[in-house]
């Protein structure tokens, strides 16, 4: 993390410009999706298998349709 980051999080809150906490989203969001992928890449599964197992396991003994995934997912058949 940034010397600059470090200090724009020691700020109070009402400090903080609205393209600082951007910035800090921002990083949040990248150091999040880092410790994602490297959590399941133990299980050798990608973020959009993950969903899916996640929908699937859900859905129960009912199950879900392909296209009702698919539009939960935001995306299409490759």
């Amino acid at each position: 993390m940034s010397t600059t980051l470090r200090k724009i999080m020691t700020k109070d809150i009402s400090q903080i410009t609205t393209y600082q906490s951007g910035v800090m989203q921002s990083t949040a969001h990248r150091m999040l999706g880092r410790i994602k992928t490297e959590y399941l890449s133990q299980f050798n599964i990608t973020s959009m298998q993950w969903f899916v197992i996640g929908y699937a396991y859900d859905a129960g003994d009912t199950g879900i349709k392909l296209n009702d995934l698919m539009k939960q997912l935001d995306t299409t058949m490759p």
